[in-house]
């Protein structure tokens, strides 16, 4: 693998990581107000998408530079880069963190400020274009963007739905991590999981159908699944969700159900901390395996 590959491969994570973040960042603060989310979760990954996507950028101009570093900032090179495809969509994903960055912005001043707590609808509005645009730009770039309208549809739906399940993580672990008083009864909190439960069944069933449809359209038949290196990428994602989805059962069916109960609350809240602490682990490998498909090789189609 080249310097400029792996750079490519890590910038790519970047902006992944970061476009799952902001649409699970915003959902969970719509469902659990809780300012530490905006200013340690919401805030960052919309500055980190903003700087990820320009130094992809840079990055696939000293790729096809093959100038060294100094041949990252060619102007005349970007300029061109800049009206293809790749442009394209790159110029989607900036407005869309930009505007999940204005919508942070605004949630923390509703939140601090009371004279703008009236701004808050129309922040998750902001929040959610943002997050629309960035869905777009996955229909914009990768491999979907020589398919059809409906697979480019899929991909932006598949998304939408991974990052409202999977960038939902890390901010339910922070809430769990807050501490209840062994005689307090955790009511929101148990609320926050059991409408995180009820939904992510929509969103899982949402990312299955585009995911599968979207596999099906860029391979062709279940035997490149074995015989192409995307296809063999595919499957180890597959398992890896496999996993994170029997971890969301084992919260959903079991641990919350303990915590709502007054026996082992503690010992409820432990489990549920480090169940969703490996499903993180996990969307990091997801991720990962979703940059190798789309950046080491190609599809069939």
């Amino acid at each position: 693998m080249s310097v400029w590959l792996l750079a490519s491969l890590v910038t790519k994570s970047l902006v992944y990581l970061a476009m799952l973040a902001t649409g699970g960042g915003l959902f969970v603060s719509l469902l659990y107000p809780l300012k530490a989310i905006t200013v340690r979760y919401l805030l960052p990954a919309t500055i980190m998408g903003l700087l990820a996507v320009c130094l992809y950028f840079l990055v696939q101009i000293g790729q096809v530079n093959q100038q060294g570093v100094p041949g990252m900032f060619d102007i005349q090179l970007g300029a061109i880069l800049a009206q293809t495809t790749l442009g394209e969509g790159l110029r989607w994903r900036l407005g869309g963190f930009a505007l999940v960055l204005l919508a942070a912005v605004t949630i923390w001043l509703a939140d601090t400020y009371s004279r703008f707590y009236q701004w808050a609808t129309a922040a998750f509005i902001l929040g959610l274009l943002g997050c629309l645009a960035l869905a777009v730009s996955v229909a914009v770039l990768g491999h979907v963007n020589m398919l059809d309208m409906a697979s480019r549809v899929a991909a932006a739906v598949h998304l939408m739905a991974v990052s409202l399940w999977i960038g939902a993580l890390l901010p339910l672990l922070w809430v769990c991590q807050q501490k209840f008083d062994s005689g307090r009864y955790p009511g929101r909190l148990i609320l926050l999981l059991r409408q995180f439960g009820q939904l992510g069944w929509l969103f899982l069933g949402l990312m299955v159908v585009s995911g599968i449809w979207m596999a099906w359209q860029l391979l062709g038949s279940f035997g490149a699944l074995l015989n192409t290196t995307h296809g063999r990428f595919l499957l180890i994602k597959l398992a890896l969700v496999a996993c994170l989805m029997a971890l969301g059962a084992s919260n959903k069916f079991f641990w919350v159900d303990r915590l709502a109960e007054s026996i082992d609350r503690q010992g409820a809240l432990k489990a549920l901390r480090l169940t969703i602490a490996m499903e993180i682990v996990l969307a990091v490998a997801v991720v990962a395996a979703t940059a190798l498909m789309t950046t080491v090789e190609g599809p069939l189609r």
